[in-house]
């Protein structure tokens, strides 16, 4: 999962973190969910480092 959303392949990395999840639950998923589907609706640039940069606290 995490090699599909270093590069930006949403789709793919959500569907894995979808799959993860059927092994059991943990709050990381939800916070790797809410920074796919932001990053799918607005992507970070080509040369992204993978790296989440919190706006507010």
């Amino acid at each position: 999962m995490l090699n599909h959303y270093r590069n930006q392949d949403w789709s793919e990395a959500i569907a894995l973190l979808d799959k993860l999840s059927t092994f059991g639950h943990l709050p990381v998923y939800d916070i790797y969910s809410t920074r796919i589907d932001k990053f799918a609706a607005n992507p970070p640039p080509k040369d992204w480092d993978g790296v989440f940069t919190y706006e507010s606290k």
